[in-house]
């Protein structure tokens, strides 16, 4: 049985989270900020419900604590609060609260947040340990692969087996007079052991060419840096690999290569491979020459202090060679199984970055919920995409007004299963090489590749409304709701992924500003934004309008569960069309004032009063029908605009006079038939 602690003073409070969750958690209670922290730090519970007024260190400093001890493994945190406020709970959610539940409770909103609280942190956990031990697998075998391929490229050449394991000595040597901690002398082995992975790009011919080198030839084994890092880039394992092979060869003067740094611009971890690989180059027989005596190695290393290699470096590097300090580690021979498994060793390396790919493209580049890109995969993709100076797109900021209700009423269940489905719908809108992703709650994102043109780009963003239109008529909860996105154009707004969002979320800000359900494309300052693609009627009635003439002539059973209305919408349809009289819809929805749909008793109660205040001031010619869970369509018979507006103000007023909950008021559409 999961524990719950109650951080409350009030024996009220306590007594009805006892009677609400008693049955299926253990409760423990302590009354102030202190003591819970004095409890967690002697046990752990599985969850805590704080009072945001709790006596002693109030919610806030207690909830500071409980994040900041914790760590990575923070127990979550349920604030109550009485004072429920739009900046009480935006505060409590930024200082890590996973939710916040407003007093009187509603037992069942408690008990489903409670629920689904706890199923989420045991389910992240577990998610956890698995990537952990999956990571932990992946690097053995990522790094007894490095340290095989290392041997297999060190091979290649006559005179250089065990060039890279020897370069590793001499570097990690190095590293220990500098203090170094042992996790970053292990990674500086592996950055060593791949240092002169380029070099499979490199021909034996010239690899062991007995003679000097052509400037052609001298020029290939210069790329060996560059084929190096790009061969490297993907490898998130072994940190600096790519400093590593790509600045080995720079010269502390600036005359090295591939880039000419100088001094300290060049990384330590290279400089210190660059000494170290120099050192073990002097003591190496090579083809083109005899390995050098103790005193020329020290010629040389003096001769290049200050010019080829870091003067503090060479200082180190010179203590370790007079003093003998590695005598008898290096050099070792290559053993008879290391040539053995030459042959094996691309097939371990291409079955590691195959595990390794596959790790990275399940579990760190899609979202869990709706499947499609995460907000790092895709800003990692879109970054790339645009770092080649020809390339071109657009990036389509897409947010889901109002989802907040969709929760609220329906439950986060169905807000999941929304999520999911605008998702499913903004991967139809989109071709194979275009990117969608979830940037987070109810925000989405898309880059079109190579499209920035923007009469086809009005084109995507009218597809995208009306398939989110045709998606509405399917799901009821998402009728609550309408879509708001802000457009951002390559080479126009920006060439690189910071601009393009930030751009592309200014117009979608923009949107949400000035009504919603509309797109924009971003042109300097906000006064200056071109005039918006403004949809005139609102979502919810544009499409009730569209299903209902879209069906007259179709035959079957509405999804929406109104036929019998909408029988009747096609016959005064079909009147009006005769008669030539005027006929008006109205769509009445109950909202709340602040957005907040927590009580649900509160909005029942203001849907029956709007069901009775319609039925007491309606005609009998008129019609009326329950639409959702807080909407009410209407059809008025023989009226005009005036009409039908007398009609609005006749049920507003009734509507007010009557109704005790008065954060829920009504809203109102009206559109002709015809």
């Amino acid at each position: 049985m999961y524990c719950i602690l109650v951080v409350d003073n009030n024996k009220d409070s306590v007594e009805e989270v006892k009677q609400i969750l008693g049955r299926k958690y253990h409760i423990k209670v302590v009354e102030s900020g202190e003591k819970a922290i004095e409890y967690i730090g002697r046990e752990r519970p599985d969850l805590i419900l704080l009072d945001w007024f709790a006596a002693g260190m109030d919610g806030r400093e207690t909830l500071q604590h409980i994040c900041k001890e914790s760590g990575e493994s923070q127990i979550p945190v349920i604030i109550l609060t009485a004072d429920a406020n739009k900046d009480i709970e935006v505060e409590c959610l930024q200082l890590g609260a996973s939710d916040v539940i407003a007093k009187p409770f509603v037992p069942e909103v408690m008990i489903s947040r409670i629920d689904k609280t706890i199923q989420l942190d045991v389910l992240q956990n577990r998610l956890e340990q698995k990537l952990l031990v999956k990571s932990k697998q992946m690097e053995r075998v990522t790094l007894r692969s490095v340290a095989t391929l290392s041997n297999l490229i060190d091979a290649r050449e006559e005179y250089t087996r065990n060039h890279s394991t020897n370069v590793s000595k001499y570097a990690i040597a190095l590293a220990k007079k500098l203090n170094w901690t042992e996790g970053q002398m292990q990674n500086l082995h592996y950055v060593a052991l791949l240092h002169d992975i380029g070099k499979v790009a490199i021909p034996d011919y010239i690899l062991n060419k007995p003679g000097p080198l052509t400037e052609d030839e001298y020029r290939v084994v210069q790329s060996h840096t560059k084929v190096g890092a790009e061969l490297l880039k993907d490898i998130k394992l072994v940190k600096d690999a790519v400093i590593g092979a790509q600045y080995h060869h720079e010269r502390y003067d600036g005359t090295g290569y591939p880039d000419g740094l100088k001094g300290t611009d060049i990384p330590l971890i290279a400089r210190i491979l660059a000494v170290a690989d120099a050192y073990v180059a002097m003591s190496s027989e090579r083809i083109y020459r005899s390995r050098l005596t103790k005193e020329q190695i020290t010629q040389e290393l003096v001769k290049g202090k200050g010019t080829q290699f870091d003067p503090e470096l060479t200082d180190i590097i010179l203590q370790i060679h007079v003093n003998n300090e590695l005598v008898g580690q290096d050099f070792a021979p290559m053993s008879d199984e290391m040539t053995s498994i030459l042959d094996e060793s691309n097939l371990l390396l291409q079955r590691v970055l195959e595990e390794q790919s596959m790790i990275e493209s399940n579990m760190a580049s899609t979202d869990p919920l709706t499947d499609i890109l995460n907000r790092r995969y895709f800003e990692s993709q879109v970054t790339r995409f645009l770092m080649d100076k020809n390339s071109k797109g657009s990036f389509f900021m897409i947010d889901l007004d109002n989802f907040k209700s969709v929760n609220d009423i329906y439950g986060h269940m169905v807000g999941d299963r929304v999520l999911k489905m605008v998702a499913t719908m903004l991967r139809r809108s989109i071709r194979d090489s275009d990117m969608v992703c979830r940037m987070g709650g109810d925000e989405f994102a898309i880059f079109f590749r190579g499209l920035n043109t923007k009469s086809i780009l009005r084109t995507k963003a009218d597809r995208i409304m009306k398939l989110f239109s045709e998606l509405m008529l399917e799901e009821e909860a998402l009728r609550l709701s309408t879509l708001s996105i802000g457009i951002a154009v390559s080479g126009v707004d920006g060439t690189d992924y910071q601009t393009l969002y930030e751009k592309a979320d200014k117009s979608l800000y923009y949107v949400k500003l000035n009504g919603k359900n509309a797109f924009h494309f971003y042109s300097g300052e906000a006064d200056k934004m071109e005039p918006r693609e403004v949809v005139q009627l609102s979502a919810d009635l544009r499409n009730l309008m569209s299903v209902l003439q879209e069906r007259e002539n179709q035959r079957g059973v509405l999804k929406v569960g109104y036929n019998d209305f909408q029988r009747i919408y096609n016959f005064v349809s079909r009147c009006v069309q005769r008669s030539k009289r005027q006929v008006y819809i109205l769509l009445i929805t109950v909202r709340n004032v602040y957005g907040v749909y927590e009580d649900v008793d509160a909005l029942e109660r203001s849907v029956e009063l709007l069901e009775k205040t319609i039925n007491g001031c309606l005609r009998r010619a008129d019609v009326s029908t329950r639409y959702s869970s807080s909407q009410f369509i209407v059809i008025i018979a023989n009226s005009d605009k005036k009409g039908a507006d007398k009609v609005i103000k006749r049920i507003e007023k009734h509507y007010i006079s009557n109704n005790v909950d008065k954060e829920y008021v009504l809203a109102y559409e009206k559109a002709q038939i015809k």
